[in-house]
This record gives C-alpha cells, sequence and structure tokens, in this order.
C-alpha cells in the first residue's frame, strides 16, 4: 500500500509555490513548447501558436472554475472570495475543456487548413493532461473509493482507498502513446501512397486480403484522418474518465442517479460521438463500395 502524503506547496527561499498549481504552470509551458515546435514543422508563425495556446490556457481556466463553482453554487454565495482562488485546485476538467475548445475555435474559425496543425495538437493535450494531474497526485486532493487492492492510499483515518490522480495520469500517459502511435501509422501511410506506382496502389487497395476485413480498415483509416484525430482522443477521454470515475468517492462529487456530473457529460459525449462516426464511417463505406 502508499502511506499517505499531501504536499500543498513547496518553498524556494522566500517563495512559496502551490504545488497543484505549479503543475498546471508546468504543463502550459511544455505544452506550449512542443506547440512552438510542431508549428515549425507545419511552417506556422510561432507568434500565431503563442496566442492560441494562451487563449486556450486562459479559456481552459475559466470554464475549469466555472463549472466546479456551479457544482456547489452556495457555497461560493457564502464565501465570494474563493472564486478567484485557484492555485490550490478547484477546476472541472470538462469545463476546461469546453472553455478551451470555445477559445480555440473563436481563434481559429478564421484560418484555412487547420486541421493538420489541430491534429498535431491533440497528441500534446494529453502529455499536458498528465503533467498537469502530477499537482493533483501530490496534494492527494481526490478522495477515492475504499479499495483492499495493494496499491491503494491509506488515509489518516485509516481507509484504504483507490490512487485516482495516479490511474488519471497513467491513462492520460496511455492515450498520449496510443494517439502517437496512430499519427506515427498516418504519416507513414502517406509517405507510403506518395512512393507507390499506380499499380501498386491498385493492387493494394483491391484483392481479397483488403476487402476481408473492411471494417477494420476503415476505421483505421478513419482514425487516422486529420480531421478526426480530435474526436479520437474526445471519444477515448470520455469512455475512460467515465470508467474511471468508479474509483472516486461518491461524496467527492456531485451524483445524479448514481453517476457523477463527469460521467453523465461523458455518457452524453459518448452517444454523440458514436453517432457522429457511425454517420461518417456509413459513408466512407458506401463510397469504396461504389468506386
Amino acid at each position: 500500500m502508499i502511506p499517505y502524503f499531501s504536499i500543498e506547496f513547496f518553498k524556494i527561499g522566500p517563495l512559496a509555490f502551490y504545488i497543484w498549481g505549479f503543475f498546471l504552470a508546468l504543463a502550459f509551458l511544455v505544452g506550449l513548447i512542443l506547440s512552438i515546435r510542431a508549428a515549425k514543422r507545419l511552417n506556422i508563425e510561432p507568434q500565431k501558436i503563442i496566442w492560441l495556446i494562451i487563449l486556450v490556457y486562459l479559456g481552459a481556466i475559466i470554464g475549469g472554475r466555472l463549472f466546479f463553482i456551479l457544482q456547489t453554487p452556495l457555497d461560493f454565495l457564502r464565501e465570494p472570495s474563493m472564486i478567484f482562488h485557484v492555485s490550490g485546485g478547484g477546476m472541472m476538467f470538462y469545463g476546461g475543456f469546453s472553455g478551451g475548445l470555445l477559445a480555440g475555435w473563436l481563434y481559429l474559425k478564421k484560418w484555412e487548413n487547420c486541421w493538420v496543425l489541430i491534429s498535431t495538437l491533440t497528441l500534446i493535450i494529453p502529455l499536458a493532461l498528465a503533467i498537469g494531474r502530477l499537482g493533483c497526485f501530490l496534494s492527494n486532493d481526490h478522495l477515492g473509493a475504499v479499495t483492499s487492492l495493494p496499491w491503494a492510499i491509506r488515509w489518516p483515518d485509516g481507509a484504504l482507498r483507490h490512487p485516482v490522480a495516479l490511474y488519471l495520469i497513467l491513462f492520460d500517459l496511455a492515450l498520449a502513446g496510443f494517439l502517437w502511435w496512430v499519427s506515427r501509422r498516418h504519416s507513414e501511410k502517406r509517405s507510403d501512397e506518395e512512393s507507390c506506382t499506380p499499380a501498386r496502389q491498385s493492387l493494394g487497395d483491391g484483392g481479397n486480403v483488403g476487402n476481408a476485413v473492411p471494417h477494420a480498415r476503415e476505421i483505421l483509416r478513419f482514425a487516422q484522418d486529420d480531421k478526426n484525430s480530435f474526436l479520437l482522443f474526445l471519444t477515448l477521454y470520455s469512455a475512460g474518465r467515465f470508467l474511471l470515475d468508479f474509483t472516486r468517492d461518491i461524496s467527492a462529487d456531485s451524483h445524479y442517479f448514481g453517476l457523477s456530473t463527469s460521467q453523465w457529460i461523458s455518457i452524453i459525449l459518448l452517444i454523440f460521438l458514436s453517432l457522429f462516426s457511425i454517420n461518417k464511417l456509413t459513408k466512407v463505406s458506401k463510397f469504396d463500395i461504389n468506386s
């Protein structure tokens, strides 16, 4: 088992840094550096990316805090000064995601051919999330459900609880690795298509082997499309978050009909994304058959 620990802040000389706010800032800096490097590969001016990341970051903080406040509005009405106290935590992922998405969309909607950039930046999101979750893990601000698993954290009251933040970190890292793998497959496919002769391309597209597994091929091709990589991330994250929220203690979040607010949002997103993906895959299948 893991002994209980909680690091609220650390000091460097006279300066004190809240651990949660520190890793939130670190996630921003790492995301910004990686985004600038990606922009240079795509021949995009770094200044545009810097403004994009700043706006997304501010939108995420405002949205995340707003959604968190809306879960227990009476508590903040009694003590309004706590509304602006975000350095120690108190954010909701889907609120931050919505705020960041809105800010990014307002900035990118005037850009042409922005999907390659969005696809590239999507690879950075789960890595930045994992870094930010390190602050949650070190401050132990996620109350896990009681468990008997050997890696449980023994809390001061003696209860063994799930290390929720650790699960989220591992999930985000696994998601980053998977998205990177899909992106690499997409890059290799592009290189192969550019180097193949027309005869070889027709051989690869036809034949019994290619037609034997059309659904798997179409799904992989759908996932590798620049316009769908962000949807793939959102689908996988929603599914993972829905499952991982069962490891949280029921008293840690607002619940409705046995599910947390985040789980209900995950369900809505999964239904919408599934219907959208099925519709697009159906169109792809019909196109392949007709062609």
